[in-house]
């Protein structure tokens, strides 16, 4: 006769037993999936960051044709990729209508006909662009979902759809299939330029010119003791704040403020302990007259941290804003 104890003993191993087994093959299970899943990720992924090679792969995506405007009203160029050339279709960006742009391979590199460079792409997303400069094309699954987007200094600026739809600074369709890298390079390396990009992005137009007219229009305050304040933290900042992104501010001089705000109005805001701050804030142009003759213009705002103190920093209303002032006089 088998005791009991024993008996319990053989039940508990049997059930320890079958019981790693199924925890074993459920994680096998699991794993097995997880690695599909990555996997789809992955390819998913390498397709989006295929780069041309003008191989029979290449030529299997038949020709592509790219537009622009919300309804592709304007057809922009079009891609062999057995050639590996862009053909452009209208004069966009700098681009002339009948270019042609190369695409070589072993760098990355676009030329057109005319020796031209014309920006470059990498497998790892990097595009450059002659106009805006450095972006990156980033592709990022959550779930059953993928997003293809193209990023900027951190910030997106772009996004391709699913459904072959360029949106946000350039916005139109494309046909065929060419690769969600090439199709980036194609909107935001070739057919966007700066002005453009800096109106939908940035928010102001770098092409845009005032007068003094224009300016003294903006004045809604003539408080001389503020205007004082802001142009003496102005000209405590060497190259008025502007030496390390722009050189070309060394030296300069800041001849004039306009108040855009009639009061110093209050604003506040909480520290990482959650007490309020009490500070105040004035709207201002500024033109600063710099050392290679030009005379220019930006919109910032003037922080002090109580009504009648000092002036302790400033910060544009949309970075990286200047323009022409074209009847400046300097005194």
């Amino acid at each position: 006769m088998v005791r009991m104890s024993t008996l319990f003993k053989v039940m508990a191993m049997v059930a320890i037993m079958f019981g790693v087994s199924f925890n074993v093959e459920a994680q096998l299970l699991g794993g097995i999936a997880k690695a599909i899943k990555n996997k789809s990720q992955q390819s998913k992924q390498e397709k989006a960051m295929e780069t041309p090679t003008g191989d029979a792969k290449d030529a299997k995506n038949g020709p592509a044709t790219f537009s622009v405007g919300r309804d592709g009203e304007l057809q922009a160029c079009t891609w062999n990729p057995e050639t590996l050339e862009i053909t452009m279709l209208c004069d966009i960006a700098g681009n002339k209508k009948g270019d042609v742009i190369k695409y070589d391979p072993s760098t990355g590199k676009f030329t057109n006909n005319r020796g031209e460079y014309k920006g470059s792409m990498s497998e790892d997303g990097t595009i450059e662009s002659i106009h805006i400069g450095t972006m990156k094309f980033e592709v990022k699954t959550y779930g059953n979902t993928t997003k293809y987007t193209v990023n900027k200094d951190g910030k997106q600026i772009g996004n391709l759809t699913a459904d072959h739809f360029v949106s946000l600074a350039i916005m139109g369709p494309y046909t065929g299939n060419p690769s969600r890298l090439l199709t980036a390079y194609v909107y935001y390396g070739l057919l966007l330029d700066k002005r453009t990009y800096s109106i939908n992005i940035l928010k102001f137009d770098p092409e845009l010119k005032y007068t003094v007219e224009q300016l003294d229009d903006k004045v809604k305050w003539m408080d001389q003791e503020s205007i004082n304040k802001i142009m003496k933290y102005e000209s405590s900042l060497p190259g008025a704040g502007f030496k390390e992104t722009y050189p070309e501010f060394k030296n300069c001089k800041v001849a004039a403020v306009g108040l855009m705000s009639n009061q110093w109005a209050e604003r506040t805001e909480t520290d990482r302990q959650g007490y309020k701050h009490w500070f105040y804030v004035c709207d201002y142009w500024v033109v600063y007259e710099l050392a290679d003759g030009r005379n220019v213009v930006t919109f910032s705002v003037a922080r002090e941290n109580s009504r009648y103190g000092d002036v302790i920093s400033k910060w544009q209303v949309h970075d990286g804003e200047f323009n022409e002032v074209t009847d400046w006089v300097r005194k």
